[in-house]
């Protein structure tokens, strides 16, 4: 991957984390990501002008 480019991960998040309202019933902790990795599925979008 080079240039500047938006990264795209796809991240599922299962239904009992999803609640309607402004306050969470439940979070989900997703740990730290290291954005120096280029993971196997991720997709990239590159728009030069």
């Amino acid at each position: 991957m080079c240039g500047p480019c938006q990264r795209e991960w796809i991240i599922r998040i299962p239904d009992r984390y999803v609640s309607n309202g402004a306050v969470a019933r439940k979070t989900m902790e997703l740990g730290e990501m290291n954005l120096e990795v280029e993971l196997e599925d991720e997709d990239q979008e590159c728009i030069h002008h």
